[in-house]
């Protein structure tokens, strides 16, 4: 049996049909659905107090950081988990800055003060959906079981441990800006 001839426009419509389909499926993309960095919310040990300055530019503070005289740990792994964890029950805040770095204090430097929670916009380095604080900014947690008063201890002194803390800090900050190129 033979069939009628057909048009070659239809043909190619038949052939293609499919493709055409496929490609305006309505499907939204993952790329273009990008959340925003959260706050750490799995904790029992701290409490999320929010965004925070850094103080480390400030005259007035000494030239010390919010969360001097304590402790730093950088890891390109961080997560505000491993921060809450490497600081302990020891410390009365621990605060994450920069994506990637830990720091952990009895007190906070009373020039520190709460910024709108916006600022602190910067991913976890190993946890993207988690905020890890902003240039010169401080996701900031307090330990439950701590009596230190938030942003009203007397600002910190400056010892070796506090310069050391800040040279870390600066050289995370001039790796990053290096990474960027």
């Amino acid at each position: 049996m033979r069939l009628p001839p057909t048009h070659p426009l239809l043909s190619l419509l038949l052939l293609t049909s499919p493709i055409l389909a496929q490609s305006t499926s309505t499907t939204p993309s993952s790329a273009s659905s990008s959340a925003h960095p959260t706050p750490y919310a799995g904790s029992n040990a701290y409490t999320y107090l929010g965004c925070y300055n850094e103080t480390t530019g400030y005259a007035d503070a000494g030239n010390v950081r919010a969360l001097a005289g304590g402790t730093m740990e950088g890891l390109d792994s961080m997560t505000a988990a491993q921060c809450l964890s490497f600081c302990g029950a020891g410390k009365g805040f621990a605060g994450l800055e920069y994506g990637r770095e830990c720091w952990c204090a009895g007190n906070l430097n009373a020039n520190a003060g709460k910024v709108p929670d916006a600022d602190c916009n910067t991913p976890c380095m190993g946890d993207g959906t988690e905020v890890c604080g902003g240039t010169l900014r401080l996701t900031l947690y307090q330990n439950n079981g701590s009596s230190s008063a938030t942003g009203k201890s007397a600002a910190g002194k400056n010892d070796a441990n506090t310069w050391l803390a800040w040279g870390s800090g600066a050289m995370s900050m001039a790796l990053m800006a290096l990474a960027a190129l």
